[in-house]
């Protein structure tokens, strides 16, 4: 039987608000080691705020990353794939769209719900179990 997506989830998904400023992502995301936090809007999530967007987005001799919004800088849109998918289709998602980091989404009947965050680190150990199952 094919694994599945929720079966490798290893990393909790940290959050933050559309219209937190960016200084404060940033702080959260030092604070707790954190390369990422994915953004949400009246709850749902809608983008990605990384670290690399944070270096190449705010230049803090122009701007006041106190006064940025995480809105005005965020990757978007999101990519994201739903609970129970097979690790090869994720892994192809991946590809496909060359991000390095994935939500995992379920409870899609009511409002998306989010569940973990896979990164491209833990793709080689999702091909791994793939083959050792096969």
């Amino acid at each position: 039987m094919p694994r599945r997506v929720e079966d490798l989830v290893l990393q909790d998904a940290m959050t933050i608000r559309a219209d937190y400023p960016v200084k404060y992502a940033d702080s959260l995301m030092k604070y707790f080691g954190a390369e990422c936090l994915v953004v949400t809007q009246d709850g749902e999530p809608v983008g990605m705020l990384t670290d690399g967007d944070i270096e190449r987005k705010i230049d803090p001799e122009r701007s006041d990353p106190h006064l940025v919004l995480v809105q005005e800088i965020m990757s978007e849109p999101l990519y994201w794939v739903e609970s129970g998918l097979p690790n090869e289709e994720v892994l192809r998602i991946m590809e496909g769209k060359d991000v390095d980091r994935l939500p995992i989404i379920g409870n899609l009947a009511s409002k998306p719900v989010l569940l973990g965050l896979l990164t491209r680190k833990q793709a080689p150990l999702m091909e791994e179990e793939e083959a050792a199952i096969s």
